[in-house]
Formats: structure tokens, sequence, C-alpha cells
């Protein structure tokens, strides 16, 4: 076989109107890259890249660091794209959560700015809306919260969540038949969803229960949490409906019913094998509340019996004073007076510690000795925590044992420093309710009145637990002739679950 001469031919270029043929396989792998850098492309000019990222890391709430980042991320988002509302939403969130750590000092200015700045963008967008209440409560801007509150309502009615919302600002604003108002809606509307569905949950019951409670109703209360105790499916839901039933019962004076209720409670945990869960905590509550009420009934050894049990599921030094109150009042002053000496023996080793450890130690007998009615002796030890350790929780210990000795301006004192150098809301709530009591107590209701307000306003909105300075408050309005107020708080703190007996824990 002979090979072709070569070709004399140069290879021919092609006329500028001639294309260059493509084959199918390499168009097939092109596109793919093509459409998907695009996306891609697409993503990022949208500012979305950025905004997925500030999401995931703002759902990490307990660490700063990474609230941190999310705003970072958040606005890298808002440069990439000035009009993503949901970044400025989210940044807003972000904001509140770095700034609400700060307590007192906190300045949520910045974080209105960006959720108001969302609103703008996309005002149909109700959780904005929702994230603005949110900021403008905790800052106390309480006609601003009510106008979103407003809008909510208006737009996403009927919604219980939102009336309850407005019944609290209009408390807070001291719009209390505004507040009656909208928690007889709230009744009326669950009544009716109830009857509209044909059937009643325990659910249904429960939360109209906490409706009555607020409005003073409380017989029609307890016959609600008698109803969702009865359907309740869930044991574990049912217990806990049986607790709230008890705790209703003993503040209106139904001590026989509230200890019925405690015994159904602390007899299903004997079946129970949550020995250290929720279960056993709410028997443990449960067995508190039963063993103060037979104490008041002069029902001593039925008291013991409890008390016994309490320590055996947390063996505080309180549980133990609470037992030896026990013990005296039963007449068994020389077990009372060894127990006595031996818990005491373990306070006693102070030597080698760090002033910080030894304060500690001295608080714990202070509190020992304040539970026992020693109160000159916990006086004794609560100065020498203070001394030891300066902070303001020292300070309002001090206050509470100046006022169970009737020393009024000392109280009054240390309940200044406290609210004067503390930024936690927790303490400065309860500088403002010890602080209400002892004006009070020297009859300056009109004083009492603004710690007590101080103190409301510090609440928690999504957990109320400002039982205290609606009770305290209630007591000054009656002082200053205001019966209709006096009422009203006198059932805001019932409902709350007010409790002169500390818990021992």
């Amino acid at each position: 076989m002979t090979k072709a001469p070569p070709s004399d031919e140069t290879p021919r270029t092609p006329k500028a109107s001639e294309s260059i043929p493509l084959l199918p396989g390499k168009v097939l792998r092109i596109v793919p890259s093509v459409f998907i850098g695009f996306i891609l492309l697409w993503i990022y000019a949208t500012g979305m890249i950025p905004l997925w990222l500030g999401l995931f890391e703002s759902k990490k709430f307990y660490e700063q660091q990474a609230q941190v980042q999310a705003i970072k991320y958040f606005t890298w988002a808002i440069a990439a794209n000035p009009r993503l509302a949901e970044a400025y939403g989210a940044r807003a969130k972000a904001k509140f959560e770095l700034e609400k750590k700060k307590g007192t000092k906190a300045d949520f200015s910045d974080a209105l700015k960006d959720v108001t700045k969302a609103i703008e963008l996309e005002p149909k967008v109700l959780s904005y809306y929702d994230t603005r209440q949110s900021i403008n409560h905790v800052a106390k801007k309480y006609r601003d919260e009510l106008a979103d509150v407003d809008h909510l309502i208006q737009t996403d009615r009927p919604n219980i969540s939102y009336l309850n919302s407005r019944a609290y600002i209009y408390e807070l604003l001291g719009e209390s038949q505004l507040a009656l108002a909208d928690r007889e809606t709230m009744i009326e509307s669950l009544t009716n969803i109830s009857l509209s569905r044909g059937k009643r949950w325990s659910v249904d019951y429960v939360t109209r229960a906490q409706q009555y409670k607020f409005t003073g109703q409380f017989d029609k209360a307890i016959a609600d949490y008698e109803s969702a105790v009865k359907e309740e499916p869930n044991p574990y839901y049912g217990l806990d409906y049986a607790l709230d039933l008890g705790r209703l019962s003993e503040s209106t004076g139904r001590d026989s019913q509230a200890i019925a209720s405690y015994t159904k409670i602390i007899d299903a945990s004997k079946d129970s094998k949550d020995s250290s869960g929720s279960d056993a905590s709410r028997t443990d509550q449960a067995r508190q509340r039963r063993a103060n009420l037979y104490l008041k009934h002069g029902q001593y050894a039925k008291a013991l019996a409890d008390a016994d049990e309490m320590i055996k599921y947390s063996d505080g030094d309180l549980r133990h004073a609470f037992r030896i109150k026990i013990l005296g009042l039963m007449g068994q002053q020389d077990r009372a007076k060894s127990e006595i000496q031996s818990k005491l023996g373990s306070f006693n080793e102070f030597a080698n510690d760090t002033a910080e450890n030894k304060a500690d130690r001295y608080s714990a007998r202070a509190s020992f000795y304040a539970e026992l009615g020693e109160f000159k002796n916990a006086m004794r030890d609560y100065s020498t925590a203070l001394s030891l350790d300066p902070n303001p929780s020292r300070s309002s210990a001090c206050a509470q044992m100046y006022c169970k000795l009737a020393d009024y301006d000392n109280a009054i004192k240390y309940y200044n420093r406290t609210i004067t150098e503390s930024t936690d809301e927790s303490e400065l709530q309860k500088a403002y309710d010890g602080r209400a009591e002892v004006h009070l107590l020297v009859n300056k209701p009109e004083l009492s009145v603004q710690d007590c307000n101080k103190s409301i306003g510090l609440d928690n909105p999504d957990f109320r637990t400002a039982a205290a300075p609606y009770h305290w408050r209630a007591l000054a309005y009656k002082k200053l002739g205001k019966g209709a107020l006096a009422k009203f708080d006198q059932d805001q703190s019932i409902a709350l679950n007010f409790s002169p007996e500390p818990e021992l824990d």
C-alpha cells in the first residue's frame, strides 16, 4: 500500500460570515456549568448567601459571638441588596438578643431602626411587627408596642395570643378596664372555638381558666382546671394542670381542695419512673405546698413527713431548717437543737477558703438562720458576707433582714444600694419588690406604687412571674382608697400564683 503524497494546499481560513460548529457533547457539558454559575451569581448579587449564613449563626441564641457573626453576615447581605427586608429583620433580632444581655444598660435603638426598615420594605410580613413589638416591650415603649399589636389584631384576627399581649400592655399603661375587656373577648372566643369544633379539649379549659383568673372569676377558673385534669389523656399534662389547680385553690382560701390536688400529684409519683426529672420536680413542688398547708392547720406530723421526703429529693440547708422549725412546733426542742448544732457545724469551715467562697458560706448560714426565724444571727452573717464580697445581691439580703428586724431606714438604704449597683433585671425586680414592702410598712403607699410599677415593667412578657409587685401594689392602692385598682391588682397576684411562702431551694 502506497501513501498519498502530501498535499500542497494550505488550510482554508473560515470566512467571517461562517460559524465554527460545536459538537453536541461539548454543548451539553458547558450549559449546566453556565446555568449553575448564573444562579450562584444571582444568589450572591441578591444577598441570599450571606443571609443564609447569618440565619444559621443567629440560631445559636445563647452564643454571643454567634450573634456578632450573624450581624456581620446580615450587614454583608444588605450591602449586596439594600432592599432585602429579611436581612434587616434578622439583623434586628440579632441586635436585640445582644442588647438584652446588657440588662439595664441596653440600647435598642439600632434594632428598632432595622426592623422598622424591614416593615417599610415589606409591610405585609407580620413577623416583623412581632419582632418590633417584642423590642418595644423590653425598651418600655408601651404605646409603640400597642400600635403594633393593634395592627396584628386587625390583620390576623381572631388571635388569642395578640389579645393576651394587648391586655398585658393595657395593664402596664394602667388601663385596667381595657385589659379586662380584652380578656373577656378571649373568654368568649375560646368558648366559641370549642363549640364550633364540637369538642372541648383540655387545653381549651386551661387557656380559658387562665383568663378567668386574670378577670377575678376564680370559681369558673377552678371549674375549668378540674375539667382539664379530668379530660387530659396524657398524665404528664394532667398533673401539671393539677398543680395549677392546687395553687389557685390555695390562693383563694380553698385549702382542703388544694391539699387534695397536691396529694393527687404526690400519689401519682409513686408509679413514675422519672425520679430526677420534671415529674420529680413537680412532685417536690406539691410536697412543699402541702407541707406549708399542713403547718398552717397545725397538722405537724404530716408536715414533718413531707419535710423528710423533701430532704430526700434535695438535701438543702433551707429544707433542714424547715424540718427543724416543725420539730420546734411539735415541742421536740431537744431534737431541734441537736439538728441545729449538726447543721451549723457544716458551715464552720471558713479558714482556707477564698473571700468569695467564705462569703458564700456566710450567706448560706444566714439563710439557714433566717428560715429558723433567727434574724439577728442572719443579719450578722449577711453583713459579714457583704464585707468579704460586696455585690448587689448581698446588699439586698441585708435589706431583707433589716426589714425583718423593723430597721426600715437601713432596709431602704441597702435596697437603694442594690438598685444603684445592679444591672441584673431579676435582682432589680426583687429589690423594687422589697423596697415597695418597706414603703408600705412606713406608711408611704405612693412610693410603694412607684416601686411596684418599676418591678412590673421589668417582667418577662412571655413568662410573667411578677406576682409580688401586684400584691404589694394592691395593698398600697387599698391604703390610698383606690378600691377598684386594689381589687384588680389582687386578682393579678392570685392569677400569677403569689405566695408569701418562699421556695425552699
